[in-house]
């Protein structure tokens, strides 16, 4: 297929948007291209394609007021474009600049700033499985795992993210948090948000599972009050899984179930201890292995070194008892426990739900 030739533009002046003009036909971009910026169509039509063997695949076809070329800027590791553009008629647009777009996005509310790369991250996740389909000769099961999760990170950050909006927005306050009934943060999360009610109702689960959310009978003796016991849980969990999405998957945070049940002991024998001015605080290890060996649980040495491996632990040291010690940062284990507790108790539920379907 030939494609469209792309118009030639006067040379760009400053960072400033200002409006560009394409004749039908003529190409705004194509696939592969490094991007700089993003277009808003002022007037006529464009439509998105991939091109594909001698023809092309139809994306879809965008008019006045829509917006095209955005997600490029939300890939700072490639910038480049994912599928091509020509306009259907002659089409004016806003050229922005994605310099220009960063300083206006720096500048937003951090939960604006957060719906908007969660809105990313979705068509993001939506462009990547179009193409898997694209692509016969890989197989479903070869696709990126990620987008087969139950709850995606994605999907957490908008959860954590509509409750605190909901929540604090149209509940009323109380003793315990923010109260408010099951119906109107359904219709929230539901109808104005367009969020898949499964997933909603196992989050609610979760969250009362976890004593971040108590839920009361009604004058009816049904179980449609909710409490937002946690606030600063959620305000945590939402700051915490956000940085840990962008990371690349080496670098995030992983602490297995049975590293788990080890810093929780940590805090039990550290309880009411203070630490050092660096946050440290000493701790006996062989008294929390032979804790988890009463209990014939198979939790032993080589876990707690996953905690050392993450930076939150020095290194074992064996006093002249041969009992072993080590240094622990317990002021960050205590920040961190309760967010890893909510991190594996999403990966079981991702196990149990991949395990029935």
């Amino acid at each position: 297929m030939v494609l469209p030739q792309k118009k030639e533009t006067s040379k760009k002046l400053g960072n400033k948007p200002r409006i560009v003009e394409f004749k039908q036909g003529n190409a705004v971009f194509h696939e592969k291209d490094k991007a700089e910026e993003l277009y808003i169509i002022k007037e006529g039509q464009i439509r998105l394609f991939r091109p594909k063997g001698k023809g092309f695949v139809e994306i879809a076809v965008l008019r006045k007021g829509e917006v095209i070329g955005e997600m490029a800027f939300f890939e700072e590791d490639q910038a480049r474009r994912s599928c091509s553009a020509s306009a259907l008629v002659n089409t004016k647009v806003i050229e922005i600049s994605f310099e220009s777009f960063g300083k206006a996005i720096k500048n937003l509310n951090p939960w604006f700033k957060t719906i908007i790369f969660t809105l990313a991250d979705r068509l993001r996740d939506s462009n990547d499985l179009v193409k898997s389909l694209e692509n016969n000769s890989l197989s479903y099961s070869t696709t990126n795992s990620n987008n087969n999760k139950f709850f995606s990170y994605s999907d957490l950050v908008k959860l954590l993210n509509y409750f605190l909006i909901v929540f604090q927005g149209h509940g009323k306050k109380v003793e315990e948090g923010f109260k408010i009934e099951r119906q109107t943060l359904k219709y929230h999360l539901l109808d104005v948000f367009n969020f898949p009610e499964a997933k909603l109702d196992e989050f609610i689960i979760i969250m009362e599972s976890m004593n971040c959310l108590q839920i009361l009978e009604d004058e009816k003796k049904n179980p449609n009050i909710l409490v937002l016991k946690n606030l600063n849980f959620f305000k945590n969990a939402l700051q915490f899984i956000d940085q840990q999405r962008r990371l690349d998957e080496k670098k995030r945070i992983n602490i297995p179930p049975r590293s788990e049940s080890f810093m929780e002991k940590i805090i039990e024998q550290l309880d009411g201890i203070q630490a050092d001015t660096k946050g440290f605080s000493e701790v006996n290890l062989t008294k929390i292995i032979e804790g988890f060996k009463e209990r014939k649980l198979p939790i032993g040495k080589e876990d707690f070194l996953i905690i050392v491996s993450q930076g939150l632990a020095e290194e074992v040291i064996l006093d002249q008892g041969d009992e072993a010690h080590s240094k622990v940062n317990i002021v960050k284990v205590r920040e961190l426990f309760p967010l890893i507790r909510f991190i594996n108790t999403i990966e079981k539920i991702n196990e149990e739900k991949a395990d029935k379907a």
